[in-house]
């Protein structure tokens, strides 16, 4: 048995929300690669949550709205 077509204006389209609407993203471990992961995410307005066992790595970022 197939499954009934959905229509595509009744599906949710996240991507159009924007990054702001969405769930935040997390990044654990804020080294080299995450923070700068992190950094780019910000930037683009996504809302992101930091950890790392340092904290002056996760200061950084908060200090940039993390």
């Amino acid at each position: 048995m197939a499954a009934a077509a959905v229509p595509v204006s009744d599906t949710i389209k996240v991507a159009d929300a924007g990054p702001a609407a969405q769930a935040p993203v997390a990044v654990i471990g804020v080294g080299n690669m995450g923070a700068a992961m992190a950094r780019n995410l910000l930037a683009q307005g996504w809302r992101v949550h930091v950890c790392d066992l340092v904290p002056e790595r996760m200061q950084a970022l908060q200090a940039l709205g993390a």
